[in-house]
C-alpha cells in the first residue's frame, strides 16, 4: 500500500530534478570545488543579492502577514554584510524574471525553496569554513543565517506548508511556484555567468 505524500514530500519530489540542476550550476557548484577564490566567491554572493532582493521584496509587499506568521527572517541584508566584508559592494541589478505570487500557495512554493536552501546553506558554510577559510573569511552571514536553530525551524515550516496545502488546488499551484523558483534561479545564475561580468549584465525579461 502506498501511504500518500504529505505536502513537503510532494514540493520536494516534484522538484528534486530543478534543485539537482540549480546545485550543478557552475557558480553554485564552485562552492564545493577546489580552488574557490575570492572574487568567485563575492561574483556568487552578487548574483544571488540580485535574485533575492527583487523577490524577498515582492514577497514583502504581497503577503506581510504570511511572512510574519512563519517567522521569515530575510537573507538580502546578510548577502549585503558579506559582501561588505569581501569589500565587494553589491550591484544594483535585479532579476526581473521572478517567480509567481499573486496568492498564498504560490507564495509558500516559492518559500519553500528558499526555506530548504537554509539546509545546503549549512553544508556549504561547514565546507567553506573547512577547504575555504582564509578566501572566505567571515563572509558567512547567508549560509549560516539561522544557526542552530536551523532543524526546529525547518520542521515548523514544513508543519505549516502540510496544513496550508491540504487541497490538490493549492498544492498545485505551490508546486508551480517552486518549481519556477528554482528554474528562474538556475537562469538568472547562468545568464550572470556567461557574461562573466555580473555588473553589467543585461536584466532578463
Amino acid at each position: 500500500m502506498t501511504v500518500p505524500l504529505t505536502p513537503a514530500l510532494h514540493l520536494r519530489a516534484a522538484t528534486a530534478d530543478r534543485h539537482t540542476a540549480l546545485e550543478a550550476q557552475p557558480l553554485l557548484a564552485a562552492l564545493m570545488a577546489t580552488g574557490l577564490t575570492r572574487a568567485r566567491y563575492a561574483q556568487l554572493l552578487n548574483a544571488l543579492h540580485g535574485f533575492f532582493a527583487p523577490l524577498e521584496d515582492r514577497l514583502t509587499a504581497t503577503h506581510p502577514a504570511l511572512l510574519a506568521e512563519l517567522g521569515y527572517i530575510a537573507r538580502t541584508p546578510l548577502l549585503r554584510t558579506d559582501l561588505t566584508r569581501l569589500g565587494h559592494p553589491h550591484s544594483p541589478m535585479h532579476c526581473t524574471a521572478l517567480p509567481p505570487v499573486d496568492d498564498k500557495a504560490q507564495a509558500l512554493g516559492v518559500l519553500y525553496v528558499l526555506e530548504g536552501s537554509r539546509l545546503g546553506g549549512a553544508v556549504i558554510a561547514r565546507h567553506l569554513r573547512q577547504h575555504a577559510a582564509l578566501e572566505v573569511g567571515d563572509a558567512l552571514c547567508f549560509y549560516e543565517s539561522v544557526g542552530e536553530a536551523l532543524a526546529p525551524r525547518w520542521r515548523g515550516f514544513t508543519a505549516a506548508l502540510d496544513a496550508r496545502l491540504a487541497s490538490p488546488e493549492t498544492l498545485l499551484r505551490a508546486t508551480e511556484a517552486a518549481c519556477a523558483t528554482f528554474s528562474a534561479l538556475t537562469d538568472w545564475l547562468s545568464l550572470l555567468e556567461a557574461s562573466d561580468a555580473p555588473q553589467h549584465a543585461p536584466q532578463p525579461g
